[in-house]
């Protein structure tokens, strides 16, 4: 006997419970034209004779319009997971609609969270409902094109979702759930899905995970302001950090929420200061000659006479200018004003202004450092540069 747990998942008036029915050849899920879904709870039963082993567990309509999707995906998780075994997800469209629907496409992408991991779409087939006996041929015919059109945007879609490039195809059954006519060619296709389920190894409950039926996916942004103001050579940055919350739908609209402000910090930094202005500063001061330092007798300018220093030992000569030696042929006190050696036959002192030489030197003595040959200057001129920062 045949052994087979697998769940029926699509928007509501699919034909979810019919389709559910006519597996387990028993009227276990309650059916209803009306476009709000019958099923209100996430529910699962057993088929009878041949079929006893066989699971099968039914959903609310997702994209419902009462708007309890949020509800109705919470217990359809709680229950794969209080019930562990299961081995086929069911996604029922119906094969009258033209288009892959949004509301489908939103379905696929809740599945793709709820079921992260990539290997759960081995698990994945498409069941199209309402692929009524009557149809004319040439509508049956077109079957295998819509199937393949269909497919081709399903695999798009989850391999956006999840980045899994590895997923080629989903197997793919048309049925038509009148139960109580039991149409010959659904019964086949019934079958073929039964056996395919049948040998797939249970999903993994513990990576089962819930999700949000509107937001697809959330993330924060941040933004950080500036401001400065300087004080002197100080500058002040303040930084403000803020952040706010992003959600995208699955339909793509983006929500965001206010901005809200998560930390401050003030940074100082030290400039290099700024020059205001610049001014100079003058002064003058009267020049005091230094210790030791003679300037020129009263009355007399320049430098002593020119020569003014004794003969060599043993020699007598002319004296110079302005030096009287005594009269010729007489011997006798210097003139007046000449003292010490006579310079060059000269007797007495020096002329006004004239110092001997110091010992062992002839010629006239150099003034000390910072004596000013002529005299001290009158004024000594200042100045310095003030800067203002």
């Amino acid at each position: 006997m045949v052994s087979a747990k697998l769940i029926l998942i699509g928007e509501t008036g699919v034909g979810k419970s019919n389709l559910g029915n006519f597996i387990l050849e028993k009227q276990v899920f309650k059916v209803s034209d009306d476009p709000n879904s019958e099923t209100k709870i996430t529910q699962g039963d057993h088929g009878d004779g041949e079929r006893s082993d066989i699971f099968v567990i039914d959903t609310p309509g997702l994209q419902d319009a009462q708007g309890t999707d949020k509800e109705h995906l919470t217990q359809m998780i709680d229950y794969i997971k209080a019930n562990p075994g299961l081995q086929g997800i069911v996604v029922v469209i119906n094969y009258q609609q033209p288009r892959l629907a949004l509301h489908i496409k939103t379905i696929l992408q809740i599945l793709c969270n709820v079921f992260p991991s990539s290997s759960f779409w081995s698990h994945v087939a498409i069941v199209w409902t309402k692929f009524f006996y009557y149809l004319p041929p040439n509508m049956k015919n077109k079957r295998e094109t819509t199937s393949s059109k269909y497919a081709q945007e399903i695999l798009e879609l989850v391999r956006s979702a999840n980045g899994d490039s590895s997923i080629q195809s989903f197997p793919t059954f048309f049925v038509d759930t009148d139960f109580n006519r039991k149409d010959p060619d659904t019964c086949v296709e019934i079958n073929k899905l039964i056996d395919w389920v049948s040998k797939l190894s249970p999903v993994d409950v513990t990576k089962i995970r819930h999700a949000d039926t509107e937001i697809k996916e959330t993330s924060k942004e941040t933004d950080i302001r500036e401001t400065k103001r300087t004080v002197k050579n100080i500058e002040y940055i303040k930084k403000e950090y803020y952040e706010r919350d992003k959600k995208i739908r699955y339909d793509g609209n983006v929500l965001y929420s206010d901005w809200r402000k998560v930390k401050e910090i003030t940074i100082e930094n030290k400039l290099p200061r700024k020059l205001i202005n610049t001014t100079i500063e003058e002064k003058e001061e009267s020049w005091t000659p230094p210790h030791g330092c003679h300037g020129p007798p009263p009355g007399h300018h320049g430098p002593p006479p020119h020569g003014c220093h004794g003969p060599p030992p043993g020699h007598h000569g002319p004296p110079p200018h302005g030096c009287h030696g005594p009269p010729p042929g007489h011997h006798g006190p210097p003139p007046h004003g000449c003292h010490g050696p006579p310079p060059h036959g000269c007797h007495g002192p020096p002329p006004h202004g004239c110092r001997p030489p110091p010992p062992g030197h002839h010629g006239w003595r150099p003034p000390p450092p910072g004596c000013h040959p002529h005299g001290p200057p009158p004024k000594i001129h200042y100045e310095r540069t003030i800067k203002n920062f």
